[in-house]
């Protein structure tokens, strides 16, 4: 499972450092910004909780700003990465230093870390990829609807209705597994709910009578990738990440 999961994503056993880390040579794994998001959050042996720069599957960053890391005798740094309620063990080693930042390879010995990191990584992944729609492509009834809508890999679909600097309606849609899940907000308003196909019947859309904290947590993945990577339409995409961070903690 974990040589699977190593060549899948890239890492091999003979990477001496995590290209991701090292300076002056290309990056093998995309790292992801997470300055301004506080979903995932790192437990280091330190007084105080360090702030996470970026993270890819090699690796990850801590802003430096007055933190000061003890001297270990072991090179091996163990520690805990929390994704909303979810924790795993991590182990990690320093490999780079700057003004700024503080750069760590992570010690893949088992599967855990990379299963764990894939349940998010994957989804901003799939959330950096996302398009614009040439309207023509829609139908009439979601060109009145939304007045941005994108695509990206998963698929992943983002519709927004974003007029006069407010966010008045936004459907997100993304496929897991066989089943198409769904985020709908309209005017403060959400719900989640799900396509299910069974045995040759027509697929049809059952709402959840509560919202899903897992689709949520699922969406706010992608829209952190969509944050991340998009320099355009932000003031639409920040506005539906909110809402979603807002519905988000009220299930919490």
């Amino acid at each position: 499972m974990l040589g699977k999961l190593k060549k899948m994503l890239g890492l091999t056993d003979n990477t001496s450092e995590d290209p991701a880390l090292t300076v002056g040579e290309a990056r093998l794994h995309t790292r992801y910004n997470l300055e301004d998001f506080d979903f995932i959050r790192l437990e280091f042996p330190l007084e105080q909780y360090p702030r996470l720069r970026d993270i890819s599957y090699g690796g990850f960053a801590l802003l430096k700003s007055g933190l000061a890391l003890p001297e270990f005798s072991d090179p091996e740094i163990p520690g805990h990465l929390h994704l909303f309620h979810r924790i795993c063990p991590i182990k990690a080693k320093k490999v780079h230093e700057d003004r700024d930042k503080i750069g760590f390879q992570f010690i893949h010995d088992s599967d855990g870390i990379l299963v764990f990191l894939r349940s998010f990584l994957e989804d901003m992944r799939c959330g950096s990829t996302l398009e614009r729609i040439d309207p023509i492509l829609l139908n009439e009834n979601f060109q009145k609807k939304y007045t941005l809508a994108l695509r990206g890999d998963g698929p992943v679909d983002l519709y927004i209705d974003w007029r006069d600097g407010f966010l008045h309606r936004a459907l997100l849609t993304q496929r897991e597994n066989k089943v198409y899940q769904e985020v709908r907000w309209v005017e403060g308003s959400l719900q989640t709910g799900r396509v299910l196909d069974q045995e040759g019947v027509a697929p049809r859309m059952v709402t959840d009578r509560e919202p899903d904290p897992q689709a949520l947590q699922k969406s706010l993945q992608i829209m952190v990738g969509a944050l991340i990577k998009r320099s355009d339409w932000l003031e639409p995409l920040t506005a539906f990440y909110d809402e979603l961070r807002r519905w988000h903690k009220l299930k919490e």
